[in-house]
C-alpha cells in the first residue's frame, strides 16, 4: 500500500542581540555529526528495510493501479412521440423509484386519436356483424329452398310411385270389370235360354239339370272374380287412405298444396266407392251361385211347373239385367279411376321437374352465400385493423407519460415545460442505483495474475481513509487503445513498444455505499492475487 508520511517542519532559532554586539551561532564540529550520523544512518537503513520487505511481499500478493475511475450505465430517459412538455415531476439530483412518473406530454392529439379509433372499431364491429346476420339469412334461405326442393322431391316420388299403382290398380279394375260384364251378359243370355226352354215343355228338366250344373260352375267363377275384385278394392282403398292422411299432414304444414290433399281425398271415396260395389258385385255373385244350387236342387227333386219355370227364368232375366247395370257402373267407375291415376302420374311429373329447377336455384343461391361469406370475412379483417389501430393510438396516448426505466439518480434534466420533446430526445439522464462500478485499467503485464471473482480493495478521494471491498466481475477482451477515435497502426516501420491497458470491471460487495459515490471519480484499486 501506498503511505504518506508528513515530516513536521523545524521552527527557525530566534537571535537576541546584545548591547555591544551581534550573536553568532556556534556550528555543531565534525566530530559530533559524525556521531550523530552513525547512530541515524542505521536507524534509517533498518526502517527503510523494513518498509521495503513489506512493500516488496505486499507487491507480490497484489496488482493495483490508479488508472481507474467509478462507472455506471447511464440511462436516458426519451420520449417515444413528439409532445410539448406540460408538467415536469422531478428535480435535478432527485432519487426516483422504477416506474416513477416523470414527465408528462400534451396528450390532447392523442386522446382525440383514441376516440376516433374507438369509432371505427365500433363502425367496424357493426359492419361485421351485419355481414355475419346478411350470411345467415341467405344461408337460411338456400337451406329453406333446399328443404322446400327436398319435400318437392319426395312428395313428386311419392306421387309417382302412388299413380302408378294406380293405374295399374284400376287398368287391373277395369279388365275384371269387363270380364264381370261379360259373364252378366252370359247370365242374360242364359237367363233367356232357361226361359224360352220352360216355355217350350218341362221334359227338357233333365237337360235344365245339366245347364243348371253349368250356370253354377260359371257363377262360382264369378264369385271368385268378384272375390278378386273386392280384394283389389279393398287394397287400393287403404292406399288411398294413407296417400290421403299424408298429403293432409303435408298441406297442414304447408310442404304441399292443398289441391294434391284434395285430390287424394277424391281417390279415397272413389276407393271406397270401389269396395262398395265390388262387395255388391261380390254379393250379386254369390247370390247367383245360391240361385244356381237352388236351381240344380230344384231340378234334382223336382219338376217343377212350366209357370214357375218362367217366371224362374224370368227372375233370373231381371237378376241378370241389374247385375250387368252394376258392373257397367263399376266399369265406369275404373274407366275413371285409369283416367285420374293418368292425370296423377302427369301431376307427380310436373313436381318433379319443379322440384328439379328448385335444386338449380339452390346452386346459384349457394354461390351468394359464399360471396356474402367473403365480404363477411374482410368486414372482419376490417375489425382487426381498427383494432390494431385503437391499439396504436393507445400506445400513442400511453407515451404522454415518461416514467423511470429504472430505480436510481436524476442527474440532469435537459428540458423545461414548453419544450417540444421529439423521439429519441433526452430529456434527462438517469444513473441507475444498482449499476454502479469501477473501471480499472491495468497494464497488460499484470493481466495474468488477474481472474474473474478476486476480491477487490478500493479507494476513492470522497471517501478518505475509507476501503470499500469488491470483486472482479469481468475483464475486457481487448484493449483500451481498440476501440480509441485513431487506434494506432503497428504496421508501420516506427513501430515503438507501448505497455497497454486493458479495462477490468469491478463490482461493489456494498451497493448502497456505492450509491454514493459520483460517476467518474478516480479511484486506486489493489487486486488479491494471492
Amino acid at each position: 500500500m501506498n503511505s504518506r508520511t508528513a515530516t513536521p517542519e523545524r521552527e527557525p532559532e530566534t537571535v537576541t542581540p546584545s548591547a555591544s554586539h551581534d550573536a553568532v551561532p556556534t556550528p555543531p564540529s565534525p566530530a559530533k555529526k559524525r556521531a550523530i550520523a552513525k547512530v541515524v544512518v542505521p536507524i534509517v537503513v533498518v526502517i527503510g528495510l523494513i518498509f521495503g520487505i513489506q512493500k516488496y511481499i505486499w507487491l507480490q500478493a497484489h496488482e493495483s493501479t490508479d488508472n481507474a475511475a467509478v462507472a455506471a450505465d447511464v440511462a436516458q430517459v426519451t420520449p417515444q412521440i413528439t409532445g410539448t412538455v406540460t408538467e415536469i415531476l422531478i428535480q435535478d439530483n432527485q432519487e426516483v423509484k422504477a416506474g416513477q412518473l416523470l414527465f408528462r406530454l400534451g396528450d390532447a392529439k392523442y386522446q382525440s386519436a383514441v376516440e376516433q379509433a374507438k369509432g371505427n372499431l365500433a363502425a367496424a364491429i357493426a359492419d361485421a356483424k351485419a355481414a355475419g346476420i346478411d350470411v345467415a339469412a341467405s344461408q337460411g334461405n338456400v337451406t329453406t329452398i333446399q328443404l322446400d326442393a327436398r319435400g318437392t322431391m319426395a312428395q313428386a316420388d311419392a306421387g309417382l310411385d302412388s299413380a302408378r299403382a294406380g293405374i295399374v290398380s284400376a287398368q287391373a279394375g277395369l279388365a275384371g270389370a269387363d270380364a264381370n260384364t261379360k259373364g252378366a251378359q252370359s247370365d242374360l243370355l242364359s237367363a233367356k235360354a232357361d226361359l224360352e226352354s220352360a216355355r217350350e215343355n218341362a221334359i227338357r228338366v233333365n237337360a235344365n239339370i245339366a245347364a243348371a250344373k253349368a250356370q253354377l260352375s260359371v257363377a262360382q267363377a264369378g264369385v271368385s272374380n268378384a272375390a278378386s275384385q273386392l280384394s283389389s278394392a279393398v287394397t287400393q282403398e287403404a292406399l288411398a287412405k294413407k296417400t290421403s292422411v299424408r298429403l293432409s299432414a303435408l298441406a297442414d304444414q304447408g310442404a304441399v298444396s292443398r289441391q294434391a290433399a284434395d285430390q287424394a281425398n277424391a281417390a279415397e271415396s272413389t276407393a271406397i266407392s270401389a269396395v262398395d260395389s265390388a262387395r255388391q258385385l261380390v254379393d250379386s255373385a254369390r247370390s247367383v251361385v245360391n240361385l244356381r244350387t237352388a236351381e240344380l236342387q230344384s231340378a234334382n227333386t223336382q219338376t217343377k211347373s212350366t209357370s214357375i219355370s218362367i217366371q224362374q227364368a224370368r227372375l233370373k232375366i231381371d237378376s241378370a239385367q241389374e247385375r250387368s247395370a252394376a258392373i257397367n257402373q263399376v266399369a265406369n267407375a275404373a274407366k275413371a279411376q285409369v283416367l285420374s291415376a293418368k292425370a296423377n302420374l302427369a301431376d307427380a311429373s310436373g313436381k318433379r321437374t319443379q322440384s328439379q329447377g328448385m335444386e338449380a336455384d339452390v346452386q346459384t343461391y349457394q354461390v351468394r352465400v359464399t360471396q356474402k361469406r367473403a365480404a363477411e370475412v374482410q368486414a372482419q379483417a376490417k375489425v382487426d385493423q381498427a383494432r390494431a389501430a385503437l391499439k396504436s393510438a393507445q400506445i400513442d396516448l400511453d407515451h404522454t407519460k415518461i416514467y423511470a426505466p429504472a430505480s436510481g439518480r436524476v442527474s440532469k434534466r435537459l428540458v423545461q415545460i414548453g419544450a417540444v420533446a421529439q423521439p429519441g430526445s433526452a430529456l434527462a439522464f438517469l444513473i441507475p442505483s444498482d449499476s454502479i462500478y469501477v473501471l480499472a485499467n491495468f497494464k497488460e503485464t499484470q493481466m495474468a495474475n488477474l481472474k474473474v471473482g478476486q476480491p477487490v480493495e478500493i479507494e476513492v478521494d470522497a471517501f478518505p481513509g475509507r476501503s470499500l471491498k469488491g470483486r472482479i466481475q469481468s475483464t475486457a477482451p481487448a484493449t483500451g487503445s481498440t476501440f480509441a477515435l485513431l487506434p494506432p497502426d503497428n504496421s508501420t516501420g516506427n513501430f515503438v513498444k507501448v505497455v497497454q491497458r486493458v479495462p477490468v470491471k469491478i463490482t461493489f460487495d456494498e451497493p448502497t455505499t456505492a450509491k454514493q459515490l459520483p460517476v467518474g471519480i478516480s479511484a486506486l484499486v489493489s487486486v488479491a492475487v494471492k
